[in-house]
């Protein structure tokens, strides 16, 4: 009998150390970047002119926070925030393409690979190539983008979603757990091209046919946890880096302006039953209050139960998932992308619940309850509001750091990469001090950005290049000093065979900014082209 018992006893203790590390064993993590996905514009987020079943499905069984807002309407600083919960000012990635994440940030995969888990990332686009720091931590970044070099081209081959759900697949059949995986998919961005069905079930509405088509890539995803039995362990956090302008305040893009058309982002969190917080209620469905991207990282470290790193910027929204109370923040607001790429003013702004301040030549405060479209402009009837935010704004930017951002060597190729997914790399000009504006007023100057660049990129692209010519010397006459405008009209002049012309722009792109290499690059080859290897070289 005693024997009996102590046997009994025994296995009793077998179970309980069991069913002890199997409660503590820890969760899978997979996190999806949707790029240029405006939340508008999926079923969950009350869109009702779209089919978006997958993300709908994980909104309706997890949490959605309706009031999430990017830090940075650009790819790369973007992701670089949501990888490591910091702000532009801090992380120092302003910029696509000329700006790398330093290797003293730690991202997330670096946290949990410190964590014995396994770590993957399946990246959309060359503007998140691995040379661009995000690698860091990572045991697998796929970003294989094949394509044929073209010096002269602006087309360059996307990776389409299909491509980059397979290879994440791949990695999931053979992945041990616990996991850390990164999937982007860049559909959403232009140009707008979505596969069959998709593109004649959204004929005329091309943008919704690629978010429908990601939106089934995803499905592809879920549909493989769940076979793998993995999705029962998986904390899953899907969230876009930024909106599509799609027409509104004059921007068809993204990039030159910070509207909420940019800036609104999906965030929605979906956790297993078995996690502590996966019985949430009904009320913990949809959370309106305003949380940003740079919340994402500490959040998904609380909720893998992780401690972190340091210091973030960002705060864990865990509380708010509990239902508790949180005390509204002020998130900071930029982009640098129009100072760089055309000498404009930058733009910086600040969130605080409803209100937002834009720090521009022409300055802007917007109530979003009362205004979600950013039309009434209330910076002169409401000083003092605008004042008491900017006194935030100041505090926050005070504490840049201007010698965080370590600059990437770009090359004329990844240069022309960039381009044709429909960003202008800048120079090595050097970030403008402090947050007052100067230099013209994107906003005012956008329109003959859509109308010139975008008319002649088209003209250029369909072999029209008298056409293409028109639009670019336009561009050059109404801002002379804008470097890409004149950079485009030579590549133009080039195809139209008139090299010494091509050439005087190349050259005056290059005595108007010094560092802008690409101009020295093309004035290389056209004089070699001429013979006078002299001067090319």
């Amino acid at each position: 009998m005693k024997k009996a018992l102590i046997v009994i006893g025994a296995v009793l203790a077998v179970l309980a150390i069991v069913l002890l590390s199997h409660r503590h064993r820890p969760y899978n993590v997979l996190l999806v970047s949707l790029d240029t996905l405006r939340p508008d514009h999926l079923g969950c987020y009350g869109y009702a002119d779209i089919e978006t079943p997958n993300l709908d499905a994980l909104a309706d069984d997890g949490v959605v926070f309706t009031d999430a807002v990017s830090s940075v309407p650009l790819t790369l600083p973007s992701h670089s925030t949501i990888l490591t919960g910091l702000l532009p000012i801090t992380h120092g990635v302003r910029d696509n393409g000329t700006f790398i994440l330093k290797d003293e940030f730690t991202t997330l995969a670096e946290v949990f690979k410190s964590e014995g888990y396994q770590t993957g990332a399946f990246i959309g686009a060359f503007v998140l190539d691995s040379r661009y720091g995000l690698d860091q931590g990572f045991d697998v970044y796929n970003d294989d983008l094949k394509a044929e070099p073209d010096i002269w081209s602006f087309d360059y081959p996307q990776r389409v979603g299909r491509e980059v759900t397979d290879a994440a697949l791949a990695w999931l059949d053979t992945v041990k757990e616990p996991f850390f995986g990164f999937v982007h998919y860049y559909d959403p961005h232009t140009p707008y091209e979505p596969p069959p069905p998709f593109d004649s079930l959204y004929a005329g509405r091309l943008y919704d046919g690629e978010v429908a088509y990601t939106d089934y890539e995803f499905g592809r995803l879920l549909t493989k946890l769940s076979q793998l039995g993995l999705k029962e362990r998986t904390i899953i956090v899907v969230v876009s880096d930024h909106g599509e302008g799609l027409g509104e305040h004059k921007e068809s893009a993204h990039g030159i302006l910070i509207y909420d058309s940019t800036m609104h982002v999906v965030f929605i969190v979906w956790l297993p039953e078995n996690h502590p917080l996966g019985e949430l209620g009904p009320a913990h469905t949809r959370i309106g209050q305003t949380v940003g991207l740079v919340d994402v990282a500490p959040t998904i470290l609380d909720l893998a139960d992780i401690e972190k790193p340091g210091d973030f910027d960002g705060k864990s929204l865990v509380p708010l998932l509990e239902g508790k109370s949180f005390a509204p923040r002020f998130y900071y607001q930029e982009t640098m992308y129009p100072y760089f790429a055309y000498r404009w003013s930058p733009l910086r702004g600040v969130r605080f619940s409803n209100w937002k301040l834009i720090v521009a030549p022409e300055p802007e405060l917007y109530n979003l309850e009362q205004d979600p479209g950013e039309t009434q402009n209330l910076y002169e009837e409401d000083r003092s509001r605008a004042e008491e935010l900017k006194k935030n704004l100041e505090m926050i930017v005070s504490k840049e750091r201007h010698d965080a951002g370590s600059r990437a060597q770009v090359s004329p190729e990844e240069r022309r990469k960039l381009r044709a997914l429909g960003y202008v790399a800048g120079s090595s000009v050097s970030l403008p001090a402090g947050i007052e504006p100067s230099g013209p007023d994107p906003k005012y100057m956008i329109e003959d950005i859509e109308n010139y660049f975008g008319g002649g990129m088209d003209a250029f692209v369909r072999g029209n290049f008298e056409e293409a010519r028109q639009h670019f010397a336009h561009m050059v006459e109404i801002d002379s000093t804008n470097v890409q405008a004149r950079m485009l009209l030579g590549r133009t002049l080039v195809e139209m065979g008139k090299l010494k012309e091509a050439a005087q722009e190349f050259m005056e792109a290059t005595r108007i900014d010094t560092t802008h290499s690409e101009g020295f690059f093309r004035l290389g080859i056209i004089y070699r082209e001429m013979n006078e290897l002299d001067k090319a070289l």
